[in-house]
């Protein structure tokens, strides 16, 4: 049986047709999540307040350059705020010799940051 989908996109509704071997679960499917007890307005709610991400209709739409810059800087800060608290120190944050001496398929290129570089960028 054909499943009619479709998705609020600017205030307009846009049609989607799953491929037919994908098994898709509707609400009806599955028994509601404990504490659950309206499984449509959980799931808006999802899409309306997403954990860590930009709300849908902003991933639909064209981003400036920033937005990745800004988005790995999030990352780099993030990471470096865990491992400080996992207890690592600059001694720590140091690459795998692997990375400075093995050669890049298929250029045969060798990893070439200096380390000082390296150690500004990811200082603790």
């Amino acid at each position: 049986m054909p499943i009619n989908l479709y998705l609020n996109y600017e205030r307009e509704k846009i049609g989607l047709s799953p491929p037919k071997r994908w098994d898709l679960i509707t609400t009806e499917d599955k028994p509601l999540t404990s504490g659950v007890t309206n499984s449509v307005k959980a799931i808006r709610d999802v899409f309306d307040y997403p954990i860590g991400s930009p709300r849908i209709e902003v991933l639909g739409k064209p981003l400036d350059g920033s937005y990745l810059t800004n988005l790995g800087i999030s990352v780099l800060k993030t990471e470096k705020k865990f491992d400080g608290a996992a207890g690592f120190t600059r001694k720590d944050n140091r690459l795998p010799k692997f990375f400075l001496e093995g050669k890049l398929p298929p250029s045969g290129n060798v990893f070439d940051v200096p380390e000082e570089e390296i150690d500004t960028v990811y200082a603790f």
